[in-house]
């Protein structure tokens, strides 16, 4: 009887402490995706970027331009008669050559602005996220779910949006 009085008190203490381990854990969420269209930092570096692409949009389009017209001069004189079947070949391939060429330059174009917004948005990740860090730590949060990605969270129970102690930690004032 004492021994059963004593395995009884032990599973009410291992019970209770895990109850009280379980209830202190604080959870928080955040949509990183929203946070980000806030801040400053990107709507600027979104500027630099649109025109880092139109730049290279351009230079595309002109290549283009130059191609349809070279192909433009290479069909009017096709047509007419005046190239030799040779000569038909030959440029026909120096035109094919330059369309493939545009199509790498445009597959180019897409990795450099793709290069060139991980460059823009890398220290501004670090920052939010020494941001997130930085309040998990001070606030004691077991965990902070990012909510901006679908399906990641199946259950939670009522969170604290952190939303605005990031925006604050972050320096950013924003009119409600």
């Amino acid at each position: 009887m004492k021994g059963t009085l004593k395995i009884l008190a032990f599973g009410f203490i291992l019970t209770f402490g895990i109850s009280t381990t379980t209830i202190a854990q604080k959870y928080g969420h955040l949509n990183v995706g929203n946070l980000l269209e806030l801040l400053p930092e990107v709507t600027i570096s979104d500027s630099l970027l649109a025109q880092y692409r139109d730049s290279l949009v351009a230079d595309g389009q002109s290549r283009a331009a130059k191609l349809e017209a070279r192909a433009k001069v290479f069909f009017e004189k096709r047509n007419a008669g005046d190239l030799t079947p040779l000569q038909q070949q030959e440029q026909g391939a120096v035109l094919q050559k330059e369309q493939e060429e545009l199509q790498a330059y445009e597959q180019e174009a897409i990795n450099k602005v793709q290069q060139k917004r991980q460059e823009f948005l890398e220290p501004i990740l670090k920052k939010v996220n020494d941001a997130i860090q930085s309040i998990g730590k001070e606030n004691n949060y077991s965990m902070i779910f990012d909510t901006s990605v679908p399906n990641t969270v199946l259950f939670v129970e009522d969170t604290d949006d952190l939303m605005p102690l990031v925006l604050k930690k972050l320096g950013v004032e924003v009119k409600e």
